[in-house]
């Protein structure tokens, strides 16, 4: 499997009440964990009640970048919000249960389960 290394990370921000939704593209890796953390890090000082990662467009996940959405779930702890994982690929459900990482973090497939929760 080719694993695509480009060192930059696209994503869209989507605000709904007070639910911020980030919807990144491409590979989570230490390639480009410090542009991810730079754009969440300015979501989370806007001090949402939840913060959605929406995985749908994203290709792979290293440890490092499951080291950063574990730093920025507790960074949304914090401030007394939550982060959350919606539309998890195989991979990335795969990577989170073997590291054992799958009870931390709430899922939902629709804004709208979010902000009934």
């Amino acid at each position: 499997m080719l694993i695509d290394q480009k060192n930059t990370i696209n994503g869209s921000f989507i605000s709904y009440n007070n639910i911020e939704v980030f919807k990144p593209s491409g590979a989570i890796n230490s390639l480009t964990c410090t542009e991810l953390q730079y754009q969440m890090i300015a979501i989370i000082q806007t001090r949402p009640d939840y913060l959605v990662i929406d995985l749908k467009d994203i290709s792979f996940i290293d440890v490092r970048g499951l080291s950063l959405l574990l730093r920025m779930r507790q960074a949304m702890e914090n401030i007394g919000g939550k982060l959350l994982l919606g539309n998890i690929n195989s991979q990335v459900a795969m990577l989170l249960e073997v590291s054992d990482c799958d009870r931390l973090f709430g899922s939902y497939d629709s804004i709208l389960l979010v902000e009934a929760n």
